[in-house]
């Protein structure tokens, strides 16, 4: 049983990495076989991104410190990016990679954002429970 909570530690903050970038995936494949437009494709990601939000902090492992998931997902965020810039070496043309690229910087500002504020809410409750409120 205890192999299996620390398991759950380290797949599922890589889990959820591993979701948006597949998605992330599939729309840039979908957009450089033109089925899908510039705006389309934003919209889509955004879409994703706003679900993804929630979905993080119901992934997210209650117990142990709040920076080793946070980690765990900082590190699959990279290890996936890196596959997708990548996957935008073996694309043929700019116009096509634009949207790769747009998409990844997006994604990398959801994740900076998203670590961000789980690490705040972990200070302002380690600082609660300091103070006794």
């Amino acid at each position: 049983m205890e192999k299996t909570k620390n398991l759950k530690k380290w797949l599922l903050p890589a889990a959820h990495p591993l979701a948006v970038h597949a998605v992330v995936t599939v729309l840039t494949l979908l957009y450089h076989g033109k089925e899908m437009g510039d705006v389309a494709s934003l919209v889509l990601l955004l879409a994703v991104l706003a679900v993804g939000a929630p979905a993080f902090f119901w992934m997210k492992p209650r117990e142990g410190a709040p920076w080793v998931s946070d980690l765990v997902t900082a590190c699959a965020h990279l290890v996936f990016s890196g596959a997708l810039w990548g996957m935008a070496a073996l694309l043929d043309t700019f116009r096509t990679n634009a949207m790769l690229y747009w998409a990844l910087l997006f994604v990398f500002v959801f994740y900076a954002c998203l670590i961000g504020v789980d690490l705040l809410i972990a200070l302002f409750r380690k600082m609660r429970k300091t103070v006794g409120v």
